[in-house]
């Protein structure tokens, strides 16, 4: 939605609008297993109106890989992936310049508002 300014020479220009409720797509990095299941996280993530296109990656070349092709808004991260730890991941991303919030994988019902919560303390 837009919304019109008159400026000083009696153009109008658009200014946005930005609505609370207008969901944005994120691009999410999730660092887990091929073969664990996926379907509750991203159910969390619609439960707390987080739209999400999750790119899974489960170790080191993965995710050069994955930050090559894409900017991320954050980062699941599930401690159970046995090839990549938390510090090898926090390391590749600082060489990536994507500084972004990693969540910690606990029960996989509140990964969505705990990533809310991190992404909201980025606005601030």
């Amino acid at each position: 939605m837009r919304s019109g300014h008159i400026s000083e020479n009696g153009a109008v220009a658009a200014i946005p609008i930005y609505i609370a409720s207008m969901r944005l797509e994120l691009d999410i990095l999730l660092v887990r297993l091929w073969t664990l299941d996926s379907e509750r996280i991203r159910s969390s993530l619609r439960a707390a109106g987080l739209g999400a296109r999750i790119t899974r990656v489960d170790f080191s070349a993965s995710v050069y890989a994955a930050l090559t092709r894409t900017r991320f808004h954050a980062a699941i991260f599930d401690p159970s992936t046995p090839r990549l730890s938390l510090a090898t991941l926090g390391s590749i991303l600082r060489e990536h310049r994507q500084e972004i919030p990693i969540v910690i994988l606990g029960r996989e019902d509140d990964v969505g508002p705990q990533l809310a919560i991190a992404l909201r303390g980025l606005r601030n």
